[in-house]
């Protein structure tokens, strides 16, 4: 929705109106290879009990909003819990946006690692590297690499809000994926009326 102070173009005068967007971001509710501790990616496992009923929750915190929007990945566990809760909110006298899932909200592809074991995917990938854990690989080559460019999203903060609506066990990885989904959701919602916007990845 855009708020009701215009301003003027500091370069050519012309007046600007401001757009604010809130978008929540959901993570998938626990999934069989999250219980087993498996490296997902892409692999398609679907949602555990305890994974519909993170689902539910998050559906039951996010009722009282009206969604102008539904994004998630093209996995069942993404959709499984997207379907959730726009299921309860349209129980709440929501209207209910369409979902609309693509691919290029997936996570990040492990190629032959894959499925594994986490301990075991994490050593294969780190031993060569004088690393052989998760941690360790983050602590050495993790660290974020400074950009030489301009940043266009450094005013997301004044023009955006974030939500975390489920507190799952998260890594650094995970974090840094979400930022770079927020970043590409939030140019995918730009023309997007309306008081939210809800993508689950």
């Amino acid at each position: 929705m855009t708020s009701g102070n215009p301003h003027r173009n500091r370069r050519n005068g012309d007046i600007i109106r401001t757009m604010i967007l809130h978008l929540h971001l959901v993570r998938h509710g626990q999934t069989y290879f999250n219980r087993y501790n498996r490296l997902q990616g892409w692999s398609n496992s679907p949602l555990t009990e305890s994974g519909v009923a993170d689902a539910v929750k998050a559906g039951e915190r996010l009722k009282g909003l009206t969604f102008a929007a539904a994004y998630c990945s093209d996995t069942t566990r993404a959709q499984q819990t997207a379907e959730k809760i726009l299921d309860i909110n349209e129980a709440a006298g929501n209207p209910r946006p369409a979902l609309v899932t693509d691919m290029h909200f997936r996570e990040q592809f492990y190629g032959y690692y894959e499925g594994l074991d986490m301990a075991m995917a994490w050593y294969a990938a780190g031993a060569p590297h004088g690393v052989k854990t998760y941690n360790q690989i983050v602590e050495k080559f993790g660290k974020p690499i400074p950009s030489t460019t301009r940043n266009p999203m450094r005013n997301i903060g004044r023009a955006s809000k974030v939500r975390s609506v489920l507190s799952p066990t998260t890594r650094i990885s995970r974090t840094a994926t979400m930022c770079c989904r927020f970043r590409m959701a939030t140019h995918c919602l730009a023309s997007v009326t309306g008081s939210a916007a809800l993508t689950s990845i």
